[in-house]
């Protein structure tokens, strides 16, 4: 399979719902998908489709390799 190259997608805009949560690499797996229900709810109690499955994003962090 040859791999792709990097390029650039225009793409339309699309809403996005984010949780702030603070987490460390030990909690990551019990704190994040327990987010997921809750994020479906409130999507549901306001009338709105998820456009996809959930995902995560990282904006920081102080890991620092321990």
């Amino acid at each position: 399979m040859a791999a792709q190259q990097p390029g650039i997608v225009q793409r339309i805009e699309q809403p996005y719902v984010a949780v702030r949560a603070l987490v460390t690499m030990q909690t990551l797996g019990e704190v994040l998908p327990a987010l997921h229900p809750q994020v479906r709810d409130w999507l549901r109690s306001q009338g709105v489709q998820p456009a996809g499955q959930p995902s995560t994003s990282t904006t920081s962090s102080t890991w620092t390799g321990s």
